[in-house]
Parts: structure tokens; C-alpha cells; sequence
């Protein structure tokens, strides 16, 4: 029979770690960029086009804004139904950042706003 003693020896042997690692390999992998300058890749139709329409990009970009009489014709709706932005705001659900930039023009509402904002003002907003 064993003791406990004995058999608490026998496990701390097998669990050192020079017992469990000596039959594992730990040389380093190094993996390498073949230097095959001759292989070409292959591009498909869709991927040349988005090619040429990237390199013929010159970078300018407009940003769309509101026009001056959408922009007044909401702020005076706006006051005529005695409302201030933030109570705009929450009948239409986005943040006053937002609605303070569709007034002064910095932001062009999307069509399910303006429709909002005609239902809430009882107005017909000119588009902006």
C-alpha cells in the first residue's frame, strides 16, 4: 500500500516542469516573403474599374447644404408654433445638434425628417 506521502511525491513529480517540457520543441518559425517578382496577380473587371475610379479621384468633395429659404422657413415654423429646439428636437426624435445644424444649414434633412417636420409645423417646407 501506498502512503499518502508516497503518492503526493508522485504527483509532484510528474507535474515539475522540466519533466512535462522536455519533449517539446521550441525553435522559433520564421515565415519569409517569396521574392517570385514575376508572378502576377489577377484582377477581375470590377476590381480595374474601382482601380481607375480611385486613381482618377482628385480628392474635392462638396458638401451638400440646405438653402437659405428652407433654412428660414423652418426657424419661423418653427417659432410660430412656439417651440424651441430642444422640444422639436424631442418630438422628432434626433438631438438638438442636429436640428440647430438643418437650421443653419449645415446639414441637409433626409426626406423622412422633412416630411416630419411639415407634419409637426403644419407647414410645407420648400426643399432644401
Amino acid at each position: 500500500m501506498y502512503i499518502l506521502s508516497d503518492i503526493l511525491k508522485q504527483k509532484r513529480r510528474l507535474f515539475t516542469t522540466t519533466t512535462i517540457m522536455n519533449h517539446q520543441d521550441f525553435e522559433p518559425v520564421i515565415w519569409r516573403k517569396s521574392n517570385n517578382k514575376n508572378r502576377r496577380k489577377k484582377h477581375t473587371d470590377s476590381t480595374m474599374k474601382t482601380n481607375n475610379k480611385l486613381d482618377s479621384d482628385d480628392g474635392i468633395y462638396t458638401i451638400k447644404k440646405s438653402s437659405i429659404p428652407f433654412q428660414l422657413s423652418l426657424r419661423k415654423a418653427r417659432e410660430a408654433k412656439q417651440l424651441s429646439q430642444k422640444e422639436l428636437a424631442l418630438k422628432l426624435n434626433i438631438s438638438v445638434s442636429v436640428l440647430r445644424s438643418y437650421e443653419i444649414g449645415t446639414v441637409v434633412p433626409s426626406n423622412n425628417v422633412r416630411s416630419s417636420l411639415n407634419h409637426i409645423l403644419s407647414t410645407k417646407l420648400p426643399k432644401p
